[in-house]
């Protein structure tokens, strides 16, 4: 029996020798993929006028390249197209030609708040094409250094330690996310990054009873400051379960932290009504906001 085909906008037909036709929509090719974009610096502080490099690589030789754009993504999820990128040698491009896109924007945001950028194109044949988001924010004034370390993405969930790529004691998953969760207050911050180290060390040192007893008591002694900061800057309790949240987010590392709370079973952390300041490694009243 002879088959004949033949595509006609995306429809594959059919005809067999017997007269019959069918009809098959044929399967139209993955759009393709566009990183999140980089940018330098990866955050700002609320009311100084900075200047923010983006760059995105984007090789596929099927690239309009007058189509890419940036845009800013807000938290509630709407976007705005905020700036042209090019790849001609001008504004702040480092070479033409090199399939690397770039904008520089002037940021000055009045508030505290994270949003996040992301990567617009168009390709030969499809639909407009968007990266995923790159998280940014805006933080008030501090005076405490911050750093904000790459996402570590799915990779940062293989290990019980995850990925400390700068060695301050946080998972750097952990350390975005505070960031992001408490823009405006510098003391939640310290609180709840005292008590993200803590949670580290119960969870790298679960399988020895007596580690575990004296990382539970600094846990809980880290969790009595981030309860009292948070009613300190008038919050509700919840720095602390945002980053139980954050840091039992696999199967092992929520085994860890319940072993380790086993062999804490049967001892006791307490302290005495007006003491709750002193269990916080650095004074709140010494930080900004």
């Amino acid at each position: 029996m002879r088959t004949t085909a033949a595509w006609m906008a995306g429809i594959v037909v059919l005809i067999l020798a017997s007269g019959t036709i069918w009809w098959a929509r044929a399967q139209a090719p993955l759009n393709p993929a566009i990183a999140a974009p980089t940018l330098t610096p990866n955050l700002i502080t609320t009311n100084i006028p900075t200047q923010i490099i983006a760059t995105v690589s984007i090789t596929d030789p099927t690239l309009n390249p007058s189509s890419v754009e940036l845009y800013r993504v807000n938290g509630d999820g709407n976007t705005l197209s905020v700036a042209q990128m090019n790849d001609d040698g001008r504004n702040g491009d480092q070479k033409p030609g090199d399939r690397v896109f770039t904008t520089v924007l002037n940021l000055n945001q009045s508030t505290p708040l994270a949003f996040g950028f992301r990567v617009s194109a168009v390709f030969r044949g499809q639909a407009r094409t968007q990266s995923a988001v790159q998280q940014f924010v805006a933080l008030a004034p501090h005076v405490l250094p911050v750093n904000l370390p790459p996402d570590p993405g799915a990779s940062g969930k293989t290990t019980l330690a995850g990925i400390d790529s700068d060695n301050d004691g946080v998972r750097d998953d952990v350390q975005r996310s505070i960031l992001f969760l408490f823009p405006a207050s510098e003391k939640l911050r310290a609180a709840s990054t005292q008590y993200a180290k803590a949670l580290q060390h119960v969870l790298l040192t679960a399988g020895d009873e007596q580690q575990s007893i004296v990382n539970m008591r600094n846990a809980l002694r880290a969790q009595t400051c981030a309860n009292y900061t948070d009613v300190f800057v008038g919050g509700r309790l919840v720095s602390h379960k945002e980053v139980d949240a954050l840091y039992l987010n696999t199967y092992p590392r929520a085994r860890a932290y319940y072993t380790a709370d086993a062999h804490f079973s049967g001892h006791f952390f307490g302290i005495w009504d007006g003491q709750e300041a002193a269990q916080c490694d650095l004074d709140p009243t010494s930080l900004l906001n």
